[in-house]
């Protein structure tokens, strides 16, 4: 255990010390401010209350933390080291293995699991994995009533993956649904879980977040599956065949008393997030943070079944260990890269330009409105309820008068946008970001493009990390991406806007170049 917190401590803090708070960790910065400056739950200061971000129980406590003086994402960062830590204790608890050195290189890999870097630019990922942990342990060790308490919590923690958590509760559970003891832990579940989400439809006015109805609507597979998330999907677990048919199998031979618990972690958190990701948009971006609850299943069942069979799961660990390393090392090279972007400084500097006065309609929902501070309407509709089922209309903009829009265009093509607009009642990135385009044209905004990367990121000036990735993956360095941003004519910070944009290298568009 000391060697989880150490380990865990160094990895945690020289991570934070050289990375910036990623893109949507930053859409839960701007609700924890708001609730701890403003007492509600809002997207911008003294908007409506909204339910724009998937990790409610992590933006409590980061508002605990900015109470008492300590930003966001240092909150987030001792957030996930106490939770990695807890997880740690519930993994070895779970497996019990045998020696030393299995100790040791499970705490390695654990710490190694990619989405242990995405907890240090600010996502939930290591905290609601504990809660999912605490749920198995308690469980597995007869304490139902804890058990119970710990599935609610991890629903709390992630309305929309709050089925893991509940689905092992469940398992366990109905097993023991005769037991007085274990029925009284049901039945406070079910009186805190309606009192929860009573409070969530009447404070947030929707049965779930508002990211779910987003990332929903794509167009789907026999009804169910989307195409490019089961692609995705494929290439990501491919790798982890082996490790997965040997434990299976590993499964398939054990003595029917060890069944349970290998078998609800196989079904609960490997089968059953997967099924979910499949269904959902292709929306699997920084460190993976997606598939962590089917990457720790998997570390518990190889390592589960190392002690029961150790010749097979000899082989299935080395690979886990291997592959793990190098997709834990891809995203830290990520990481490191993402702190060349433009936006956070931009977004920086023109915060002390703007001084939160003004509105603004964008795309780009997490570090823009977070530092702005702006009446801002996310167009994509994940912050902004009427928006998060359908289309970006005239009219929406129309009603909000932005001082300025900015977005990104569709698959990185600037020419579409002087193109017609197709109107269509599927909800699609190209509509919604041509209407935003339309609008602000026909009201006389001046039009930028802004590079994404620093403009002085050129080939010859690419730090190492930046050089290894390109080797790795062929990630394209600098990036081709830019950024429409369309400032009103009579907003009175638009010259010193305009300068900051150039100063970031951006510069006039000009339809068709």
């Amino acid at each position: 255990m000391l060697l989880a917190i150490l380990s865990s401590a160094f990895i945690f803090l020289y991570i934070h010390h050289f990375c910036i708070p990623y893109e949507d960790a930053a859409i839960m910065f701007s609700y924890a401010e708001n609730l701890a400056h403003h007492g509600s739950i809002s997207y911008y200061p003294g908007g409506m209350p909204t339910e724009g971000v998937s990790d409610l129980l992590l933006l409590f406590f980061v508002a605990g933390f900015l109470k008492i003086g300590v930003s966001c994402s240092m909150a987030v960062a001792c957030i996930s080291f106490f939770s990695a830590v807890v997880s740690t204790y519930f993994v070895r608890k779970l497996i019990r293995p045998l020696f030393l050195y299995q100790e040791i290189l499970l705490i390695i890999i654990f710490m190694l699991l990619p989405q242990m870097i995405a907890a240090m630019v600010g996502y939930g990922t290591v905290f609601f994995g504990m809660w999912v942990l605490g749920c198995l342990y308690f469980f597995e060790n007869k304490s139902f009533r804890m058990g119970w308490m710990m599935a609610f919590l991890g629903l709390v923690a992630r309305p929309i993956e709050g089925f893991v958590p509940i689905a092992i509760a469940v398992v366990y559970g109905m097993a023991k649904v005769s037991d007085a003891h274990a029925r009284r832990g049901m039945i406070m579940f079910m009186l805190f879980a309606g009192t929860f989400w009573c409070w969530r439809w009447w404070y947030f006015g929707s049965f779930m977040p508002l990211p779910f109805y987003v990332k929903t609507q794509a167009v789907k597979f026999m009804g169910v599956f989307n195409k490019e998330t089961l692609y995705f999907l494929y290439h990501l677990m491919r790798p982890f065949i082996f490790s997965i048919t040997l434990s299976v199998i590993g499964i398939v031979y054990l003595p029917k008393n060890w069944r349970r618990m290998p078998m609800t972690v196989f079904v609960c958190m490997i089968l059953l997030p997967l099924f979910m990701y499949s269904c959902a948009d292709r929306d699997m971006n920084f460190a993976l943070r997606y598939q962590y609850l089917p990457y720790l299943g998997l570390l518990i069942l190889v390592f589960y079944l190392w002690e029961k069979i150790p010749l097979i799961q000899w082989l299935s660990v080395l690979v886990f260990f291997v592959l793990v390393f190098r997709q834990s090392s891809d995203q830290w090279l990520r990481a490191r890269e993402f702190n060349w972007s433009n936006m956070y400084p931009l977004a920086s500097e023109l915060a002390d330009i703007v001084q939160g006065k003004g509105a603004l309609a964008t795309t780009e929902a997490g570090i823009l409105p977070w530092k702005l501070q702006m009446k801002t309407m996310d167009v994509w509709g994940l912050n902004t309820p009427e928006l998060s089922k359908r289309n970006l209309q005239m009219d929406d903009l129309e009603q909000l008068q932005p001082d300025m829009i900015i977005f990104h265009p569709y698959a990185d093509d600037l020419q579409l946008l002087a193109q017609p607009l197709k109107d269509t009642l599927t909800k699609n990135w190209l509509q919604t970001t041509h209407v935003a385009f339309d609008f602000g044209r026909s009201q006389g905004f001046e039009v930028f493009l802004v590079p994404y990367d620093r403009r002085f990121y050129t080939q010859t000036e690419r730090p190492w990390f930046s050089v290894l990735l390109d080797k790795r993956i062929g990630h394209p360095v600098p990036s081709a991406r830019m950024d429409v941003f369309m400032i009103h004519p009579n907003y009175i910070y638009k010259n010193a806007i305009i300068q900051t944009i150039y100063k970031y290298g951006g510069k006039k568009y000009v339809p068709g170049n």
